[in-house]
């Protein structure tokens, strides 16, 4: 989207360096957004895994127990 010439609150004539400095804020923070997103990414994965980790450690407990139970 283009960048009006003019700021329109103050109706003031936009210099030129002003709304390449927005080009290049709006870049870093899509940047920005794309890194966090990708951080979001790899902890949700690392969430599922240490719960599907606590799962199986709970699992094997209960087995541990059953096979316990039974030789008393």
């Amino acid at each position: 989207m283009c960048k009006p010439l003019y700021d329109p609150k103050t109706g003031e004539k936009l210099q030129v360096e002003k709304i390449e400095k927005d080009k290049m804020w709006e870049k870093e923070k899509q940047g920005q957004l794309k890194e966090l997103e990708s951080r979001n990414r790899k902890d949700k994965a690392e969430f599922e895994t240490t719960g599907r980790d606590i799962i199986i450690t709970i699992e094997s407990i209960t087995q541990t127990q059953r096979t316990i139970n039974k030789q008393e």
